[in-house]
């Protein structure tokens, strides 16, 4: 009896030991899914700020043309 006793506690703490590992089995999952998310905006975050810098550079660059342009014009 006391045998059965202790079997039935292993296999209940057994039990509790599965459903603990399903439910951290889950957070991993729902945090590994997060986490990619979080990649995939910061990556599309990455390259707007690149773009964005090329179009400055390249404005930039325009003005640069239009004001030395105007200076020799002015220097003529």
């Amino acid at each position: 009896e006391e045998l059965s006793f202790v079997m039935q506690r292993w296999q209940c703490d057994l039990e509790n030991v599965k459903k603990r590992v399903s439910s951290l089995r889950t957070s991993v999952s729902d945090t590994e899914q997060r986490g990619d998310r979080a990649l995939k905006d910061a990556r599309e975050k990455h390259t707007e700020l690149q773009n964005a810098l090329q179009k400055a550079k390249d404005e930039l660059a325009c003005m640069l043309r239009d004001y030395q342009e105007l200076l020799n014009v002015k220097l003529a």
